[in-house]
């Protein structure tokens, strides 16, 4: 154990996200404060993507403060299982394609039917997620 409920895992390793629809990301404001959101990811290979906006509130977290806390969750937040510590970063434009990819093969229509609602995709963030 790392911190308390917070399991340590092998590098790169995220099978306690294994079979989960989404994950509970816990972010940190200047002030050291844990902030909770669900979200959807979807995994290739060593790396969690995640989608938003630009001007969320997560993205800015991680911009200032790249350390996260994931575990996996229902789409409501009650978490299923246990936490794991990892880094977090925006994704630079050429990533960008992958990161798309990624959650359109695993979310299909219901992440098609997001994009449709978005009026200005250059409000889109991308976040990726690597275990410490």
């Amino acid at each position: 154990m790392t911190q308390a409920g917070t399991e340590a895992h092998p590098a790169n390793s995220f099978s306690i996200l294994d079979g989960h629809q989404f994950l509970s990301l816990t972010t940190y404001r200047q002030n050291g404060e844990a902030v909770t959101t669900p979200v959807w990811f979807a995994q290739v290979d060593d790396q969690l993507y995640l989608m938003t906006m630009l001007a969320s509130g997560k993205a800015k977290r991680i911009m200032n403060n790249k350390r996260v806390t994931i575990a996996p969750c229902d789409r409501m937040g009650t978490l299923l299982g246990p936490s794991m510590e990892a880094v977090a970063h925006v994704v630079s434009e050429d990533g960008l394609s992958a990161a798309d990819a990624a959650l359109a093969a695993k979310y299909g229509e219901l992440k098609k039917g997001f994009d449709a609602q978005l009026t200005d995709p250059t409000h889109r963030a991308y976040l990726v997620i690597t275990a410490n």
